[in-house]
């Protein structure tokens, strides 16, 4: 079985997920990095126009308001493939003293189960040098994806394909922390179950008193089947382990 890491910090914040069973989805405008899910349509068509390029930029170019909606309070959770990777440990786990959450499979439709309402989506991020929309700006002009003949149609798979790729295409620079997120329309905190939830792993430098706070939280009989692991380095290779089962 695979499983979706979130790395965090031990604080109030991360006692609040467990304890309130909700997880934050973050508004783009507050990455920590400006080219993600930040880019405009609007912007990318006007610089190829300057260079010549004009084939398919006005389509793209319409589809900024439709863009502007759906990210400018949109919700992202940014979660990881991996446990094991040093630098996330270090720089989303407050230097291997937070925890790090591994969710099942199951969340995706656990999140579109405990809030009514509220629709979720999942994408696989994957790593490149070039713009997110260059490769869309290419289907327009020798393929035949947006091509079906109902322009209505056409329209809204271009504005699908931009808006997936401005949300799950970012540069090579990231691409160890080999990403998986979840989109929805609006951020703020949403509900999941514990049953999501499958073990927690605390970092090597995790204080006992920080563990026995969430263990204390874990008591109920809903968090009952949750592994406490803890990491620790392999002792001749510069890699962390997490063989440890807490008692």
């Amino acid at each position: 079985m695979s499983f979706l890491y979130k790395y965090r910090p031990f604080n109030k914040d991360t006692l609040k997920t467990l304890a309130l069973r909700k997880l934050f989805f973050s508004r783009p405008a507050f990455f920590n990095d400006p080219f993600d899910s930040q880019l405009s349509p609007e912007e990318f068509a006007r610089e190829l126009n300057t260079e010549g390029i004009t084939h398919g930029t006005k389509r793209i170019e319409m589809s900024s308001s439709f863009m502007d909606r759906c990210l400018r309070d949109a919700g992202i959770l940014c979660l990881s493939k991996k446990n094991e990777n040093i630098l996330m440990w270090s720089h989303y786990a407050d230097s291997h003293r937070g925890l790090c959450i591994g969710f099942t499979e199951d969340l995706l439709e656990d999140l579109n189960t405990s809030n009514e309402g509220q629709e979720f989506s999942k994408y696989e991020v994957s790593y490149d040098t070039n713009h997110p929309f260059l490769d869309i700006q290419r289907d327009i002009l020798y393929g035949h994806k947006y091509g079906t003949g109902d322009a209505f149609i056409d329209q809204c798979t271009l504005e699908d394909d931009l808006l997936e790729a401005s949300i799950s295409k970012k540069h090579q620079h990231w691409i160890y922390e080999d990403e998986v997120r979840f989109y929805t329309k609006s951020y703020g905190l949403y509900e999941f179950s514990p049953s999501s939830v499958d073990h927690i792993i605390f970092g090597m430098n995790a204080s006992l008193d920080d563990i026995e706070t969430v263990r204390n939280i874990l008591k109920t009989e809903e968090w009952s089947h949750v592994e406490l692991l803890n990491a620790h380095r392999k002792p001749c290779a510069l890699e962390l382990e997490i063989p440890v089962k807490l008692a």
